[in-house]
């Protein structure tokens, strides 16, 4: 699949094409998982880390 595809018409399946795009655009997956934010990353090491010093 591509991010931008050329549109000659109406097509039997663009409808689950564009909701599968939607979904992966979501979810971070396939081609759109370099765009998932490093803060959610970077949370959960300080988070483990807090824990460790607490012990």
């Amino acid at each position: 699949m591509v991010k931008n595809f050329y549109d000659y018409g109406t097509y039997k399946y663009e409808d689950k094409i564009c909701a599968a795009m939607d979904d992966a655009k979501d979810k971070y997956r396939g081609m759109y998982a370099s765009l998932k934010p490093k803060m959610a990353e970077a949370s959960t090491t300080v988070e483990k880390s807090s824990e460790e010093e607490k012990k």
